[in-house]
């Protein structure tokens, strides 16, 4: 799939994370980096966000008002309950579709991770769940997969 110039930068961005902040290796950065970001960009067409606006929170927000009833509001509704501010919807949609995804992509890893280390010190599964859900914050409930973009 090609990427563009923005989704190079991204995709730069994230291989220096990986290797800097996550210890993997070049060769595995690169690899996972780029897979990533592939499916972040065909996740983002598929579900239509990929050529919304970066002001479509703008939308969202008039939805809510309007008491629509669709993914975008179901969503909100459930991350406000657990605190998310409008600042932080706003700048989630500020950022490029597939940066989004990238954002989520890397919390898994690093919530992965945290799971792993715990499960390698001796903690059970459900303690290393707990620890990773206390750690990290899960908007929604965690136990429900949400579908995300348009209906």
């Amino acid at each position: 799939m090609f990427l563009n110039n923005a989704e190079k930068i991204i995709l730069n961005s994230y291989i220096k994370t990986y290797i800097n902040s996550l210890k993997m290796d070049t060769k595995t950065a690169k690899e996972v980096a780029k897979a990533n970001i592939i499916k972040a960009k065909e996740t983002a067409i598929k579900e239509g966000i990929y050529n919304l606006p970066s002001d479509y929170w703008k939308e969202i927000f008039n939805m809510e008002r309007n008491n629509v009833d669709n993914a975008f509001t179901r969503y909100n509704k459930k991350a406000r309950e657990d605190g998310v501010k409008d600042e932080d919807f706003i700048y989630l949609w500020e950022t490029h579709p597939v940066e989004r995804f990238m954002l989520q992509e890397t919390q898994n890893i690093i919530n992965i991770n945290a799971h792993l280390t715990a499960l390698g010190e001796g903690k059970t599964n459900q303690e290393a769940t707990d620890i990773v859900r206390k750690n990290f914050p899960t908007y929604g409930n965690p136990n429900i997969k949400c579908n995300y973009g348009t209906e």
